[in-house]
């Protein structure tokens, strides 16, 4: 799994909440979305957790290119707001999460991912 958030402290806590989850091990974490963009081609996660709001480019401009690169990548875009939902499943993320999460939230739903 890698996770994208150019806010550090959200990074920090999805990287802390994927660490207590059994089923996921955390393969990289960015705050700069250009730079996973290069090194997800090299690692080719399962699933990659990215916020939709950041300054560099938006979770909804990387998806969009993630799909043109590892389309069967499961992308879960999270956002303080249910306000982008529909464009996210539109461009290719599989689940969407509004934050703040629960641990046992994002637990579940990589349970269905990997299921």
């Amino acid at each position: 799994m890698m996770v994208v958030d150019d806010n550090i402290d959200d990074l920090k806590a999805i990287e802390k909440m994927v660490g207590t989850i059994a089923i996921v091990e955390c393969e990289g974490c960015y705050t700069k979305p250009q730079e996973a963009l290069l090194d997800i081609t090299r690692s080719a996660p399962d699933v990659v957790i990215i916020a939709v709001e950041m300054m560099e480019m938006n979770g909804l401009s990387f998806t969009r290119k993630l799909q043109g690169i590892l389309p069967e990548i499961h992308v879960i875009l999270v956002a303080r707001t249910g306000h982008y939902a529909r464009e996210a499943y539109e461009v290719g993320a599989r689940r969407y999460l509004i934050k703040p999460f629960e641990r046992e939230s994002l637990k579940r739903l990589l349970e269905n991912v990997f299921s």
